[in-house]
């Protein structure tokens, strides 16, 4: 083996110990907003005005009746009622030998979801039960001499014509506040946080009314969960390539078939993989969920390059030696690979300098990683293919360990056919006729493209960064649809 091969092989083992350092950073808040954003101007803000209680904590939690009518139909309303006091005091979570319940942990913020109660018992009290002298009035309505805000807990409102009185509603929902003071307090929040979530799915076969749940936590860890399902793919997709690449690389010689440097080539990608991912580690970045499509792009990339080389060295003439086949070879394939590798690096490279964490770290891992698999393909894959190269001249050594076999007739007729359907291509494309449909296509094209890129509508929500099979999906769609469309929060 070459000098530089072994020096690329050693590099390898003593980056992949960056692995030591491996930090996961899993925060939607932080990774998905701009540096410069009103959002993150904003929770600063509300971190500098909480710095000596705590952290905000927050959940949302959405109830719609099972059949999409109103919520306020008298058995439906009695369901309500029932969840919010069962969410608000009934449900708890183990700590220290004790169950806690969101009204122990609440605190002054309790009367962040108390409106929602108010709200319900009231109606229930004036319309159903026909006691009480309150007018439930919409957006806000007046109790004892308090104005109540219901706006962001109630949407979808039907309203009287002439009183604006409130006479139904489609959607309630929930904002269950408090303050994060401890190591201790977020351990108990974060508990409960996951029961809500998995109370909420409870009740998807309920018969009067679905509850759903988020929070900056459960989108967080929904996140997190996308990206690792696409773990188990890399396996498959390794071995789909490594397949594909063997198998189009034999050819009816086995002498100059070349199976095993193909199969070698493969592992060039995730080599550079796990030397860019090690260095990067080294450096102390985070690795984010969304690091995991990484591996698919650079074996992509690499594989591409397999080819490019194979080609190029079935192209040499075989009586020249080993070194000077190797040298044209990479005189012909180099400024191919060297361009493309130079035009992907460049892409990624460009988006380190968005204000957005999350794309700077995601575009930092894989341009680092199409620089190691460049020098990966060159240096390292060169010497495979010199070994490759001296299997050939020493007719013993090939891969299958079987005479050269004279071509068969059949293999004579494949190759006339061949030639004769190039030939057949080449005349079509050439004729005026050709020409003159590929102008028309590519106008056509344009036409499309532009029109395309005009109805381009920028815009990262929560949804796009889920599965599609997400238990988050039909909240964020409630969201986006109602409740911001509304005025909610």
């Amino acid at each position: 083996m070459n000098v530089m091969a072994k020096k690329k092989l050693l590099s390898t083992a003593l980056l992949a110990t960056g692995a030591v350092n491996f930090h996961e950073h899993n925060n939607v808040r932080e990774d998905f907003s701009a540096d410069d954003s009103p959002s993150r101007y904003e929770y600063a803000v509300t971190e500098d005005f909480f710095r000596n209680f705590g952290s905000p904590f927050h959940v949302v939690v959405a109830m719609k009746a099972a059949d999409g009518g109103s919520l306020l139909r008298p058995k439906y309303l009695d369901k309500v009622i029932e969840t919010e006091d069962y969410l608000q005091s009934k449900l708890s979570v183990p700590f220290d030998g004790r169950q806690i319940t969101y009204s122990d942990f609440c605190e002054s913020y309790c009367e962040t979801s108390d409106v929602v109660s108010i709200f319900l018992n009231m109606y229930r009290e004036v319309q159903i039960r026909k006691k009480g002298n309150v007018k439930l009035t919409y957006p806000s309505m007046d109790v004892f001499g308090n104005r109540i805000y219901l706006a962001n807990n109630i949407f979808q409102v039907e309203l009287n014509n002439k009183s604006h009185i409130i006479e139904g509603c489609r959607m309630i929902a929930i904002n269950f506040q408090a303050i994060q003071k401890n190591a201790s307090s977020v351990e108990i929040m974060n508990r409960w946080e996951h029961e809500v979530f998995i109370f909420s799915e409870s009740t998807k076969n309920d018969s009067l009314i679905r509850v759903y749940a988020t929070s900056e936590g459960l989108v967080s860890k929904e996140v997190r969960r996308t990206g690792l399902q696409a773990l188990p793919f890399i396996t498959v997709s390794f071995v789909a390539v490594l397949l594909f690449t063997v198998i189009t690389s034999l050819k009816k010689d086995p002498i100059t078939s070349k199976p095993w440097e193909a199969a070698f080539g493969v592992f060039c990608p995730i080599l550079s993989l796990v030397a860019s991912f090690g260095l990067l580690f080294w450096c102390n970045f985070p690795f984010l969920p969304i690091v995991c499509v990484i591996p698919f792009l650079v074996l992509a990339i690499g594989v591409d390059d397999v080819f490019i080389f194979l080609h190029c060295y079935h192209q040499t003439d075989p009586k020249l030696p080993v070194e000077e086949r190797i040298g044209k070879m990479l005189a012909e394939a180099g400024p191919s690979i060297t361009i493309t590798s130079l035009t992907n690096f460049l892409s990624f490279a460009i988006s380190i300098f968005t204000p957005t964490p999350a794309i700077q770290i995601f575009s930092a891992y894989i341009s680092v990683a199409v620089v190691f698999d460049y020098t990966y393909q060159i240096f390292l894959y060169s010497a495979i293919l010199t070994f490759g190269a001296h299997r050939e001249k020493n007719v013993c050594m090939h891969s299958f360990h079987r005479s050269v076999k004279t071509q068969s007739d059949i293999s004579g007729t494949l190759e006339e056919l061949m030639n004769n359907f190039v030939d057949l291509w080449v005349n079509i494309a050439m004729s005026n006729i050709t020409r003159i449909i590929v102008a028309c296509f590519m106008i056509v094209y344009c036409i499309v493209a532009v029109h395309g890129v005009m109805q381009i509508k920028v815009g990262l929500t929560s949804e796009k960064l889920f599965s599609y099979d997400s238990p988050l999906l039909p909240f964020v769609k409630l969201q986006t649809e109602i409740i911001f469309k509304e005025g909610g929060q």
